[in-house]
């Protein structure tokens, strides 16, 4: 009677075991797909619909803002456009551009590294989180990336000559740097060789 009770008893604690085991597959598989529905971005609102005319009105007006300096109005626009849409990068980097404007650095960070999230093989945005990192004096991480900006956009000059100038500052700061005119096609005819010493 002895011998049946403990089989009946390591049954049990088989079945129990089993149970678990069967559960804790179940929650994990749970979470894996969870966090892909969460991950896998739905498509952005079809050009035409009502969410995206709303979205696109408000970037535009924010944006026409922030080019004429209207900040508040800007700001306004620009918060509408990724309340409406946020999983679209370009809002994000312009309202980080309007804080990195206004010296709201953090704002400006926040901003932009959700751009690049979105928007991770952007050299727009690249060079904003280039720009940002000058403003916070770390132009090593500056030059990392308008390096990345210019290598996958060459005929950005504005961002060939801020690199030029940036990688003179980061390596020596007593230098002086001479950068030669671009022709928009050919970055490596930018020069940023220390010229002297003062």
């Amino acid at each position: 009677m002895a011998t049946e009770s403990n089989r009946s008893m390591a049954s049990s604690r088989k079945s129990r075991r089993l149970f678990i085991g069967i559960a804790a597959v179940l929650a994990i598989a749970g979470v894996a797909v969870g966090v892909f529905l969460w991950k896998r971005a739905a498509p952005l609102p079809a050009p035409g619909s009502p969410q995206y005319e709303e979205y696109a009105e408000a970037f535009e007006v924010g944006t026409a803002a922030l080019d004429a300096d209207r900040f508040s109005v800007a700001l306004e626009n620009l918060n509408h456009a990724v309340e409406k849409v946020a999983r679209e990068p370009a809002a994000w980097a312009n309202r980080g551009l309007l804080y990195l404007r206004n010296n709201q650095l953090t704002e400006a960070g926040r901003d932009l590294n959700r751009a690049h999230t979105l928007a991770p093989d952007s050299p727009e945005i690249e060079s904003l989180l280039g720009l940002l990192a000058e403003k916070r004096g770390a132009f090593d991480v500056a030059v990392g990336h308008l390096r990345t900006a210019v290598e996958r956009k060459p005929q950005d000059v504005a961002a060939c000559y801020t690199l030029a100038q940036l990688r003179c500052q980061s390596s020596d700061r007593r230098c002086r740097c001479r950068v030669s005119k671009t022709d928009g096609r050919d970055p490596s005819r930018t020069t940023d060789q220390p010229q002297g010493v003062d």
